[in-house]
């Protein structure tokens, strides 16, 4: 496999993962503050990663041009799968505030710095795999949080649950 195609490939996964983080929380939003035996709060979570995403990308795009690109996205990657392995582990909403806005920074990370390496010429192609992986992730994240069935009201879809 061509090294352009290997880093599409992984370009298109990482923005899956990145993308399926950040939509599937909405869709499940209603079972965490069941689990956290909070309703108002809850909403944060998302607040909490849109935020950090927004606010750190142009920071961090800024800051890290200076290093690797490959290892501002592998530091990027592994910071955001152990921030969600711990959203797993906690047990109160500070603590999954908190790695939630740690998930947003390091998905910003990454996403800053994913199509900084595409060849010259070759940025619409990079572009088109980074929206793909958008798109997909927006459909994964909504139907695995709603399961195959719709949404978590009697399998009934909805586009406001």
């Amino acid at each position: 496999m061509p090294r352009a195609s290997l880093w599409l490939s992984a370009l298109f996964i990482a923005t899956l993962a990145l993308g399926t983080d950040e939509f599937v929380i909405a869709g499940v939003l209603n079972r965490v503050a069941s689990d956290l035996s909070t309703t108002p709060g809850a909403g944060q979570l998302v607040t909490g990663f849109a935020l950090a995403f927004e606010l750190g990308a142009p920071v961090l795009a800024v800051w890290l041009d200076r290093f690797s690109h490959k290892n501002v996205l592998v530091a990027g990657l592994t910071v955001f799968v152990i921030a969600n392995l711990g959203c797993a582990l906690v047990s109160g909403l500070l603590g999954l505030l908190i790695l939630r806005v740690i998930a947003g920074l390091s998905a910003a990370t990454v996403s800053t710095t994913r199509c900084s390496r595409s060849p010259e010429g070759k940025q619409g192609i990079f572009l088109s795999a980074v929206t793909s992986g958008l798109t997909v992730a927006l459909f994964m994240g909504s139907r695995s949080a709603h399961g195959s069935r719709g949404s978590s009201r009697g399998g009934q879809p909805s586009c406001s649950s």
